[in-house]
């Protein structure tokens, strides 16, 4: 750890933390389990490096389940209404159905069975779904939204720095996949750990439009080196979302931004190749081989969704059943659709996608509702609404390359964020929730009084002044009228 060889006892005290603030979250304060957790989310190295304690492999899900225990005994309400609610019951329903479809059809063993993969995949997949209504009922006030943030950033920070580090020493004079590397997020691959770093980048540039200056820059610089990663992931997929969702946040909310990133492409571009690192032009450029015909990377895909359409075709309703088309399907060492939406369709059928659009909706929905209704002056939920609408769009584009929802590491701020989003929409639709804003509103109220009392006794004296002057100034004409 840093060098210094504290690595064994920072993952006690990371063990112990985790502990404590399930605990906490159980008798005090829910929110609590979840700002322990959050930094850990994207950090999937060292939350491996925790299954060697006693019950470490279900650290994580411990956590969730005590936040989940404190939000119904400080009596709110576990799965509150929100934009999302339906879809998730609907995409857990339908999962778990095809789970057991997927096992009659496919001859597979059947769920809940003593070590069956699928079964553990689903439960952890469902798992993910769980955390949006975790977010909206722990983290409740615009002071906890921001801690949650905060920790997000420390989270990411951490996963740039591992990236970057593991650059040092590379030469970056011509590509090849050598030089990927998949950072903290070794099971999601590297694209997936570039999908975690555009959507992090576009949310940065988006929440950072409305906070003060020195948050402003902080953020901004984050968003910059983050978007670094991203270059060096060698993803094209994460270049074209984050490029298109960065317009959307700039248009929104920071067109300076926009003019300065076009003079930056413009002084790169009269440049010449010379600025950008010649691994980047080859990977951006090696769509075709030198005959004419498609680089192996982009036939694999090609075959890859030619299987996935015949599987739905095959079965259009219901698809082949949760988590069978890398067990189906294959083709050079491939076994994924790089293709969520084709995915969804082989494995769920047509009410999968459609669940699965009708979640995606709902997220970009409710981010559109907070950017509309928050006014200018609440810098949290405004900066929550930016951020939170080009994360979703970016999200959505994502998805197009590769399977980025079903992993923690890079769907779990995704989660947090719908569900801080919710609630900011819930303070906003029901006054007597803020309790937040009227603690301020009460405070600044008591100021004012205090201004009032204080400024009390002078105005008392001007004005005593005042009539004592207007009572003099008659018997001054009086006497001028009779000397003359």
């Amino acid at each position: 750890m840093l060098g210094l060889g504290l690595g064994p006892y920072v993952l006690i005290v990371l063990y112990l933390a985790l502990i404590a603030g399930a605990l906490v979250s159980i008798v005090r304060m829910p929110a609590v389990g979840l700002f322990v957790l959050i930094p850990l989310i994207p950090n999937q190295t060292v939350r491996y490096k925790l299954h060697e304690m006693p019950y470490g492999a279900q650290l994580v899900d411990f956590v969730l389940i005590a936040v989940a225990i404190g939000i119904i005994l400080k009596g709110n309400t576990l799965f509150s209404k929100a934009s999302f609610r339906v879809p998730i019951f609907a995409l857990w329903a339908l999962t778990f159905v095809t789970l057991w479809t997927g096992s009659l059809l496919n001859d597979f063993p059947l769920p809940l069975t003593e070590g069956d993969e699928r079964f553990s995949n689903w439960k952890n997949y469902a798992r993910i779904f769980l955390i949006p209504f975790l977010a909206m009922g722990a983290i409740r006030t615009r002071k906890q939204m921001f801690i949650a943030i905060a920790l997000m950033c420390a989270g990411l920070a951490w996963s740039d720095r591992g990236f970057l580090f593991s650059l040092r020493g590379r030469s970056f004079t011509n590509f090849s996949y050598g030089l990927r590397d998949m950072g903290t997020m070794p099971i999601a691959g590297e694209n997936g750990v570039a999908a975690f770093f555009a959507q992090m980048a576009v949310f940065l540039f988006g929440f950072a439009a409305t906070r003060k200056f020195l948050e402003r820059q902080a953020l901004t610089l984050l968003a910059i080196i983050t978007t670094v990663c991203v270059v060096f992931t060698f993803s094209r997929g994460a270049y074209v979302a984050l490029a298109i969702s960065f317009l959307l946040v700039c248009l929104l909310k920071r067109r300076m931004l926009l003019v300065v990133t076009a003079g930056v492409l413009i002084v790169t571009l009269a440049g010449g190749y010379a600025l950008v690192p010649g691994a980047v032009i080859d990977r951006v450029t090696m769509l075709h081989t030198s005959d004419g015909a498609l680089e192996s990377s982009a036939a694999g895909r090609m075959v890859m969704w030619t299987l996935a359409l015949d599987m739905f075709m095959s079965n259009p309703l219901f698809g082949s059943g949760f988590d069978t088309f890398r067990l189906l399907a294959g083709y050079g060492g491939l076994h994924d659709t790089h293709n969520y939406y084709l995915r969804l369709l082989a494995e769920m059928g047509i009410l999968g996608l459609l669940v699965y659009l009708a979640l995606l909706a709902a997220a970009i929905w409710s981010c559109w509702r907070l950017y509309r209704d928050a006014s200018d002056d609440d810098r949290m939920l405004s900066g929550l609404a930016v951020g939170g609408l080009g994360y979703m769009v970016c999200v959505a584009l994502l998805n197009v390359f590769g399977d980025r929802w079903s992993f923690l590491e890079i769907t779990g701020y995704t989660c947090i964020i719908m569900g801080m989003v919710a609630r900011g929409n819930q303070l906003l639709e029901d006054p007597s929730e803020d309790t937040e804003r009227a603690a301020e509103e009460d405070e600044e109220a008591e100021e004012e009084e205090a201004e009032e009392a204080e400024a009390s006794p002078a105005e008392a004296r001007d004005e005593a002044e005042a009539s004592l002057g207007e009572a003099a100034r008659p018997v001054t004409d009086r006497r001028v009228r009779s000397a003359c």
